[in-house]
């Protein structure tokens, strides 16, 4: 995107002028005519202020929000025929259901130096009431 006047960049957006001006403003940046240019840079500070003031973060940020785990549920179905001796076979359908959960390696070892903590204090007061 090259430097557009804040005009066509509210046309762009699909939003009024003075509403525009008025988040310029808030952003820091001193604009009084709709004629004005705006640059990239100015654009992308613009863009870091709204999502800090909407409560989205930065990219770093978004990735903080990822999913801990995901659990997969799979299911799967098929027919078994079964023989009744010298009859024709009865047909069961047989579903199989399978749950699967991932963790983030991150969140393991996080968990497992707290449980190693835990442990620790559990040994130091096991070890003083067997003194006492």
């Amino acid at each position: 995107m090259s430097d557009v006047t804040i005009k066509q960049l509210a046309g762009v957006l699909g939003m009024s002028v003075e509403k525009l001006l008025t988040q310029l403003d808030g952003a820091g940046m001193k604009f009084s005519n709709p004629d004005q240019v705006v640059s990239n840079t100015e654009k992308v500070k613009l863009l870091g202020f709204l999502r800090r003031t909407h409560g989205k973060g930065e990219a770093q940020q978004v990735e903080d929000n990822a999913p801990r785990q995901v659990t997969l549920k799979r299911r799967t179905l098929s027919e078994l025929t079964v023989n009744q001796g010298a009859t024709r076979g009865k047909t069961v359908n047989v579903e199989v259901r399978q749950k699967r959960t991932y963790i983030k390696r991150s969140e393991i070892g996080a968990e497992q130096g707290v449980n190693a903590e835990r442990e620790d204090a559990l040994k130091k007061l096991q070890e003083s009431q067997l003194k006492r």
